[in-house]
């Protein structure tokens, strides 16, 4: 009797462990950025939130850098297409899938923090849409320091910017500054340093981090005008399906580890936009923070420009949003 029940117990722990192992989960995210930034803090603190959650049984393993071969421009199909669970994108890179991503590009709409959060809460559930639609799920986003200027001279009024030839990186940012009387030349990171060198350009277009890590100092620069033009955000996404198949534990868990990845984003963000400034006057570079209030009133205006026109490609729910950006409802 006694060996028949010892049996049976060894027979409930097997069926217990090979259940435990069953719902055992570990899904793969890719980043294009690397593990050090604040992006890698972000993904940190979410792989700590899933494993506390979860007891253990959900892990992330984080793919930094793009180590797995995806860029920016691949994530949305990837993730679409269930090949990883979960990405985070810089929010430009998906204006091809729908224009309403283009809002987080425009030129002066997301110049300081306040404006970042604003924007987000007016807007998330309108991307949340779009990825829904396309068998994904958006749980968080995050952020990188503002971009301003680099040149050979403070560039904080229009003065100081005109003429500038200056690296943009992307359309939005070649229209604005051409309208600011510069000229622009939209260029990929990878051709900055060369271009510098044989003259291509004097100047660039920016984050504070961008200065720091490619010792800005080195390459001639010697003042940054923090313009505010725009702080990249990206957005953290996830497969819908892999996420239906998750149990109920699992899926409170990923769903609350999104919100940690954000909270963890933006700290470490702000953070470091006063680590890189201490770096760069380090090195040498004047800090132009206070902006000629000539150029904030143009900078508004080619803010709500854009915005106008952002909002007829995306139609009324655009517009609505523009509208209580702006404060015109």
């Amino acid at each position: 009797m006694k060996l028949k029940r010892f049996f049976t117990i060894l027979l409930a722990m097997v069926v217990v462990t090979s259940v435990t192992h069953a719902s055992d989960v570990t899904w793969r995210a890719t980043t294009a950025y690397q593990a050090n930034s604040n992006s890698g803090v972000a993904f940190k603190a979410m792989v700590e939130r899933l494993s506390e959650l979860s007891n253990g049984s959900f892990k992330l393993e984080v793919n930094s850098g793009g180590s797995l071969g995806f860029k920016n421009g691949d994530n949305f199909e990837v993730v679409g297409d269930g090949i990883v669970e979960v990405a985070e994108t810089i929010s430009g890179s998906l204006i091809g899938v729908d224009p309403i991503f283009g809002l987080l590009s425009l030129p002066f709409i997301t110049s300081s923090p306040e404006d970042v959060l604003k924007i987000i809460s007016l807007s998330f559930d309108m991307f949340a849409k779009v990825f829904e639609s396309n068998d994904q799920k958006l749980i968080g986003w995050g952020s990188f320091p503002a971009v301003g200027i680099y040149a050979e001279h403070a560039a904080y009024d229009l003065k100081g910017i005109k003429g500038l030839k200056i690296r943009t990186y992307d359309a939005f940012g070649a229209q604005a500054l051409r309208k600011l009387g510069a000229a622009p030349v939209q260029l990929p990171w990878g051709d900055v340093v060369s271009s510098l060198s044989s003259g291509v350009i004097n100047a660039v277009l920016t984050s504070s981090e961008g200065g720091v890590v490619t010792n800005i100092w080195d390459l001639g620069m010697t003042d940054y005008s923090n313009l505010g033009y725009s702080t990249p955000i990206t957005l953290l996404h996830i497969s819908k399906e892999s996420f239906e198949n998750l149990s109920a534990v699992h899926k409170d868990a990923i769903l609350s580890a999104g919100k940690r990845f954000t909270e963890a984003n933006w700290e470490a963000a702000q953070q470091r936009v006063a680590i890189n400034l201490e770096t760069l006057e380090k090195h040498g570079i004047k800090i132009h923070q206070n902006i000629d209030p000539k150029l904030i009133v143009k900078t508004q205006e080619l803010a709500s420009s854009f915005a106008a026109d952002w909002a007829k490609k995306v139609g009324p729910e655009g517009k609505g949003i523009a509208d209580q950006f702006f404060n015109k409802n």
